[in-house]
């Protein structure tokens, strides 16, 4: 009885030393990484403030006017890169941006993919800052994606076991609509364009009105040829061989709805067309949350019921 105490006693013993030794190991990975952080904060003599998670705050521009609160829309860019080596690992596309409601920045979402990294101090850096602040936030391992890293091909590629370095840069425009609005006008001014605003917010130009006889209205049946570009001039879509057809227009983007009535079949149109009236908010692996559209559209045929 006593050799199978011994016995008994010696596994359990074992056990703890076990997990005492993982536990170590756990502790020991924070505190390698907190050591890193604060290594690179006073070699880049950076002013920070660590939370409750470890995770470090840098403000590193105030902002303007008011400061940001939990029930206000925030319109940001933001970038993920390696703390060590400054690789960087995601940015989000200039194309659109990243927009929310700030009581709801509390997680990181990587487009198209499935996978979230909750970090409270994403909405705490956002309230600390005003309309066009920006914040970095400097993250151990445990709090971004652990020992086991992040790899998506072609998308994002986070060793294990890496801080990381998030930079939140809020955009000064109080709503979607208004930033859509001066990225138009700065594109139209740069390229020198000739375009008309539709009251919708739509521009366009009427490269040529058409010569059928069918007036478009929202039941109208299409075939079309069209291709859509970002502002970066990046080619998302294009359809130039007569295969886009049966298109009710009601069942199309708004801004189709709001310019393709001004022309008819054999007319042609660009539009720079507002996220609003696109795709909004909507991640597509071809367009990014919040583009605006620059379209080249040449309506085939028109037939209504």
């Amino acid at each position: 009885m006593l050799k199978r105490l011994s016995s008994y006693t010696f596994a359990l013993l074992a056990v703890f030393v076990l997990i005492s030794s993982c536990k170590k190991e756990y502790e020991s990975i924070e505190n390698i990484d907190d050591t890193k952080i604060q290594q690179y904060i006073s070699a880049n003599k950076i002013t920070a403030t660590k939370n409750d998670k470890g995770i470090y705050t840098q403000i590193v521009s105030q902002g303007t006017g008011d400061n940001y609160k939990n029930t206000d829309s925030v319109y940001y860019h933001w970038t993920i890169k390696s703390l060590t080596s400054g690789t960087l690992y995601y940015a989000d596309s200039q194309n659109g941006n990243t927009a929310g409601i700030v009581a709801y920045t509390n997680s990181v979402t990587i487009p198209l993919q499935n996978v979230t990294i909750d970090v409270p101090a994403f909405r705490d850096a956002i309230l600390a800052l005003k309309p066009g602040g920006v914040a970095k936030l400097f993250v151990p391992s445990n709090r971004a994606y652990g020992k086991n890293g992040y790899d998506v091909a072609g998308v994002i590629n986070v060793p294990g076991n890496e801080p990381l370095e998030i930079t939140i840069t809020t955009l000064t425009d109080k709503s979607q609509s208004t930033l859509d609005e001066k990225l138009i006008l700065a594109f139209i001014a740069k390229n020198k364009l000739n375009m008309l605003r539709d009251p919708s917010g739509v521009y366009y130009t009427i490269i040529t009105p058409g010569v059928g006889s069918v007036v478009i209205n929202k039941g109208t049946t299409l075939s079309a040829n069209y291709t859509i570009r970002l502002l970066d001039g990046t080619v998302a879509e294009s359809v130039t061989n007569g295969s886009f057809t049966d298109a009710t227009l009601s069942g199309l983007i708004d801004g189709w709805k709001k310019i393709i009535p001004k022309i008819t079949a054999g007319g042609k149109v660009r539009m720079l067309i507002p996220s609003g009236l696109a795709y909004g908010n909507s991640y597509s692996p071809s367009l990014t949350a919040n583009a605006i559209l620059d379209y080249d559209v040449e309506i085939l045929t028109a037939v209504n019921q």
